[in-house]
């Protein structure tokens, strides 16, 4: 992604080449290295890479916890427990949030009804904000 980024932005740093209407010799080499083969390669062997070992992790995480949990329920349930009640808040305080953010939606989606009056339009928004 951050080479897409680059190769499409380059040309509006290098000014003088935007200018001109061509495309700097520093994209031409950012295209060159997107098209290579090697490249590519590398960066999906890494992401495969990096998925193994994140998947590799988190079960050796979980067969810990579940062993731990036979071990030592006493030290280790209440720990476990909190984790989820957080987890559990977390989802909680999102939608609460998406919620709001819909209905903050709604209302200035409404405001477009007001018209042009500015005085109108700065009380509408003034009472929806004060609510």
């Amino acid at each position: 992604a951050a080479l897409e980024y680059c190769c499409r932005y380059v040309d509006e740093v290098d000014l003088e080449a935007d200018a001109a209407g061509i495309a700097s010799c520093t994209r031409a080499l950012l295209l060159g290295v997107r098209r290579a083969t090697a490249v590519r390669k590398l960066v999906y062997g890494l992401l495969l890479l990096f998925t193994a070992l994140s998947v590799l992790v988190l079960t050796a995480v979980a067969i810990h916890c579940c062993l731990l949990a036979a071990v030592m329920p006493a030290r280790v349930v209440p720990v476990l427990i909190a984790a989820e009640s957080v987890i559990l808040t977390t989802r909680k305080l999102q939608n609460a949030l998406n919620e709001s953010a819909r209905k903050v939606r709604r209302k200035i989606m409404g405001l477009e009804r007001v018209g042009d009056d500015v005085d109108t339009a700065v009380r509408t928004t003034e009472t929806y904000l004060l609510r």
